[in-house]
């Protein structure tokens, strides 16, 4: 029988009360792919300075929470797990003759059945209180108990219990795909994967393959993740690496100020070197935004947030492609600008040059007409609350990848990031009005509808980077009060409506309400998946007729992420991929500059457009018929009409167009794709994120599990969905 699995969670809730009873009672049920526990341990003595529990499971679990304790430390190993959780401060003294109650669900790992649960051994204030048949009070090495040993037991158990079964057995010798449209024999052939039984050397991870009396082929069984997991082979049906180095060329293309001495873009130059805000201030760098020379800060840090989080979340990719490096840069060109535009705590600059002015000009950066280029701010009198949260995302957002890069140093630039991006915080809660009325220049480009999300989006952001309660507090009020668990407007993710990014974020760092944004996001999927008139022909989610590759990118990154949450994890990835592969080649052309088969020549943008010097570079060069003489590699196009129809054109700006934007959703996905396909059900880990760390309130999150999977829901909020219900019912019944 093969089931759809989740690397596995586990959620304990904690209480205490009263009880008769003077020794630890544990009882355990287990049900193939999970088991519960409950545990009462009665207390003897007043727990003055507190308690601490030791659990010391035979099976590697990945992780525990704990609502009512606090999990101090974890050890996961091939074969055991140990956690440690100690008290919270309002639970801390426990009474003689109290009972501390510990109630828990898990799983095993992914492709381990069982019907029975686990040896445990549980410490109490250090000392032994329950110790399971069978069960060391220490630590057993792998040599010891192995894993095929652990298996072999399991095989038994499940070849009995599926004796009389044959309903869902496959056919023959079944191939990982990594990758799953269906539940049945159907091969995906977008990402064809390695057989299940691979090798230690290829993944890091003890593997098998699991023999039933139907000889059906498991999944990979991954006992423990290790910290630089090695890809496996897979061949995949493009070449996602390309793509990514690509797509990283693209940024820069667009780097604005003077260049590195690594510049690997030989057509590009020093540009736009006097730019000064309104007291001299240095304005130089940074990113323009499109085909032309503006720097608008809103799209711009909207991107470095949306291109960080698919770095953090696909760390792996971008180190075992080495392009880490380079994305780190990337991230890096863009902070190191909004640190000089952000020139005091209430003062930040949000865009240089004018847009009516410098669409009047074809032509390259490096030659654009000389003297200072306006700059436009916000501050206290002309506040920005939009523009100045998300410039604080995306420099929380990136410290988190410059962490990591560091081994989880928090670097001198790490720690400037985060006071500006609190310090910018700060400034938009404070004073509140949409940039685009401060800076009116901005308003026919890039229009702000609302700075609720960007607020949220921010809070989330911060607490992710710092660990820091108050951030989520002020962030999960804000998602409850502002009604931000219902579906996006007209379901579009994007720089100016984050809803739906602020849901993603909310599942993978919420504690209290990660289990309500899971339904939202399962939510958000399913309707874009299921709004049929809202389709091309050739099968592409089409949400605007103005660019909409950057839609439907922005959406399979978000859809892509859910599916590793577990949140309709097949049909999510399998949906995703097919929208990437529609911009790939899979509608008959690549709507990526430079790559696969009759990709866009003729790019709406101004650089690339023009030919070496000193030859003349002005409008008849926007007019001409000829393709763009460099290629501005790794550029996402607008894309086609409803009708799949694309003229590639460069005064058809609607289709043609690039932007910073396009790319960092499309990236994403990308990065996402290639992590589904060389590390096939390894789990996206965030326990080196400052929020997850010991010193943090917070250490862990739920793993969202696969539909049809139980999930534990916390007391505390089933008491308050009864109490809702029944407080409607008395209104009812007395009315």
């Amino acid at each position: 029988m093969i089931l759809p699995l989740s690397i596995f969670a586990v959620i304990i809730s904690c209480s205490y009360g009263q009880n008769t009873s003077t020794s630890t009672i544990y009882n355990s049920t287990a049900w193939g792919d999970a088991f519960k526990g409950e545990i009462k341990i009665p207390i003897s003595q007043q727990t003055s300075n507190g308690w601490r529990i030791r659990l010391l499971f035979y099976s590697p679990i990945p992780r525990i929470e704990c609502w009512s304790g606090i999990v101090e430390e974890a050890e996961i190993g091939e074969t055991t797990s140990e956690f440690t959780i100690i008290n919270k401060p309002y639970n801390k003294v426990l009474q003689v003759g109290a009972i501390l109650l510990v109630n828990f669900n898990a799983n095993f790992p992914t492709g381990v059945y069982s019907l029975i649960s686990p040896p445990v051994v549980i410490r109490f204030q250090g000392k032994i209180i329950f110790r399971s048949s069978g069960a060391s009070p220490t630590p057993r090495s792998p040599e010891t108990i192995s894993t095929t040993d652990l298996l072999s037991l399991l095989n038994s158990l499940e070849a009995e219990f599926n004796s009389n079964s044959t309903n869902n057995t496959t056919n023959g010798n079944t191939t990982n795909t990594g990758n799953t449209e269906n539940n049945g024999n159907v091969q995906n052939t977008d990402n064809i994967q390695p057989s299940a039984t691979t090798t230690e050397s290829q993944n890091n991870s003890a593997t098998t393959n699991i023999s039933t009396a139907t000889t059906t082929t498991r999944p990979t069984i991954i006992t423990q993740r290790p910290r630089n997991p090695v890809p496996i082979p897979a061949v995949t049906k493009y070449n996602y690496t390309e793509i990514l180095h690509k797509s990283l060329l693209f940024y820069e293309a667009q780097r604005s100020g003077r260049l590195p001495p690594g510049n690997r873009i030989p057509w590009r130059g020093n540009s736009a070197m006097n730019d000064r805000g309104n007291n001299g201030e240095d304005l130089t760098g940074g990113y323009y935004d499109a085909g032309d020379h503006v720097k608008f800060g809103f799209p711009m840090a909207f991107s470095i947030t949306l291109l960080a989080w698919g770095v953090v979340e696909y760390w792996d990719v971008y180190r075992t492609t080495g392009e880490l490096d380079n994305a780190i840069d990337a991230l890096k060109w863009g902070t190191d600008y909004l640190l000089k535009a952000h020139v005091s705590p209430n003062v930040l600059y949000g865009q240089v040059g004018d847009g009516v002015a410098d669409h009047r000009y074809w032509g390259r950066p490096e030659e654009m007409p000389s003297g200072n280029r306006p700059a436009f701010k916000v501050d206290r009198r002309n506040p920005g609350t939009d523009l100045a949260a998300e410039t604080a995302a995306a420099m929380a957002a990136t410290s988190l990848a410059i962490r990591r890069k560091a081994n989880g140093s928090e670097t001198p630039y790490v720690r400037n990031l985060l006071t500006h991006a609190k310090q910018l915080f700060n400034f938009a809660t404070t004073y509140r009005k949409l940039y685009h009325v401060s800076i009116p220049g901005a308003k026919k480009f890039y229009k702000s509808t609302s700075f609720k999300d960007e607020l949220i989006w921010a809070a989330l952001w911060i607490y992710r980077a710092t660990g820091e309660d108050k951030y989520i507090r002020d962030a999960e009020g804000k998602y409850m009060n502002w009604g931000f668990f219902q579906l996006p407007h007209k379901l579009r993710f994007s720089w100016d409506d984050k809803k739906a990014g602020v849901q993603m974020l909310m599942v993978q760092v919420s504690r209290n309400l990660g289990y309500g944004a899971k339904r939202t996001v399962k939510n958000y999927c399913s309707a874009v998946r299921s709004r049929n008139s809202n389709y091309t022909e050739g099968g592409l989610l089409y949400l605007h007729e103005w660019s909409p590759l950057r839609y439907a990118a922005n959406t399979a990154f978000i859809c892509q992420m859910a599916s590793q949450a577990g949140i309709d994890s097949e049909v999510n990835a399998a949906w995703a991929r097919r929208q990437i592969h529609y911009m790939l080649g899979d509608s008959g052309r690549s709507y990526v500059v430079g790559f696969g088969t009759r990709s866009p020549q003729r790019p709406h943008h101004r650089a690339s457009s023009c030919p070496p010097r000193p030859q003349q570079c002005n409008w008849s060069t926007k007019e001409s018929l000829r393709p763009n003489h460099f290629v501005l590699n790794g550029a996402l196009v607008g894309g086609p009409d409803y009708n799949d129809n694309f003229q590639d054109r460069r005064n058809n700006f609607k289709q043609s167009e690039v932007a910073l934007d396009y790319n960092a959703g499309f990236q994403g996905a990308v990065a996402a794709l290639q992590y589904q396909a060389v590390f096939p059900n390894l789990e996206i880990l965030r326990n080196h994120e400052p929020w997850f760390l010991p010193g943090s309130t917070v250490r862990t999150t739920t793993t969202i599990r696969p539909r049809g999977s139980a999930t534990a829901v916390s007391p505390q909020i089933l008491m308050l969905i009864l109490s809702v219900f029944a407080s409607l019912f008395f209104t009812y019944s007395l009315g």
